[in-house]
């Protein structure tokens, strides 16, 4: 009988990837709170260099220094908000090495690694996607109606544009890392099967982005579940992260040209109509996505080296 060389005495998938030859089930508790600890300290870290930064650049008070990141965001607040998203990244990486001496790599997929090649086909694939599903929703209700709308200079913009196009894919990596990455396969050691943990990620997922409407908490719900069930047909954290990041970053850089960043950030309410339509282009996409993956002969399970 062979003997296996890697972590893994048989083949797991995506959301079994801690159940190695060294598991113990203390070890993803442990986990857990490595990455909450980590990112509580880290998101505090960066947000108030933010703010500091802010004060001392700009010279304003610092009721006018908090408005900017509060009810009008300007380009680094935005900053702040995304690179403190995406220390998710380096706390999940750490978790992993600490509670179960593994490489972060296995975070990335079933091969131990994030499959780059892979990553950009899905990123062309979902800006396609969302492409033509906002050409549909010019003829939604409320969507082809808009009326006069406000305009930034194209300086403002830009400097939203560099932060968005830079940092914005890091935030919604942070995310996918933290919730699908490293808390989904805590939960599947605990359980073996995906859906425990696909429901307590997406409820987490979805209550992380505080007071919302039950259409909006339903949309972002089903994008958690969906984004599950992505991550383990397809072996790995791709096609969420492309899917999560072209989503963000069109988004933002649509509302960086409306002066809507503000309010798209802190969005608590959608039509039910809306949240039906944008289920829809993520199941799409998931879909498709999946397709491509099987015609591609992914890895779907860990294999012995």
């Amino acid at each position: 009988m062979p003997v296996p060389v890697g972590p893994h005495d048989r083949p797991r998938l995506y959301h079994q990837i801690l159940l190695t030859r060294t598991y113990r089930a203390w070890r993803p508790a442990l986990g857990l709170l490595v990455l909450a600890v980590t990112m509580a300290v880290a998101m505090t870290i960066v947000i108030v260099t933010t703010i500091v930064t802010d004060l001392v650049t700009s010279g304003d008070p610092v009721d006018v220094v908090l408005d900017r990141f509060v009810t009008d965001i300007s380009p680094l607040a935005l900053l702040g908000t995304n690179l403190s998203l995406a220390v998710a990244i380096p706390a999940s990486m750490l978790a992993l090495l600490v509670a179960h001496r593994m490489r972060p790599g296995w975070l990335g997929s079933v091969v131990g690694h994030l499959r780059w090649g892979l990553l950009l086909r899905f990123v062309g694939l979902a800006l396609v996607v969302m492409a033509l599903s906002m050409a549909v929703s010019l003829v939604l209700p409320g969507e082809g109606d808009a009326g006069e709308v406000e305009t930034v200079s194209l300086s403002r913009w830009l400097a939203f544009a560099a932060v968005v196009v830079f940092t914005t894919p890091l935030q919604a990596a942070g995310e996918e890392y933290a919730f699908r990455g490293y808390a989904f396969q805590a939960l599947g050691a605990w359980f073996r099967s995906p859906w425990p943990g696909a429901v307590v990620t997406s409820l987490l997922f979805a209550l992380a982005h505080g007071g919302q409407n039950p259409w909006l908490f339903a949309d972002r719900f089903a994008f958690g579940m969906i984004a599950c069930w992505l991550v383990v047909r397809t072996g790995g954290l791709e096609a969420a992260i492309a899917l999560h990041a072209s989503y963000n970053s069109v988004s933002f850089l649509l509302a960086a040209a409306l002066d809507q960043v503000s309010d798209t950030l802190a969005a608590t309410d959608i039509p039910w109509w809306y949240a039906v339509f944008d289920v829809c282009r993520i199941a799409v996409f998931a879909w498709l996505a999946v397709r491509l993956a099987d015609r591609r002969d992914v890895a779907r399970v860990t294999g012995p080296g």
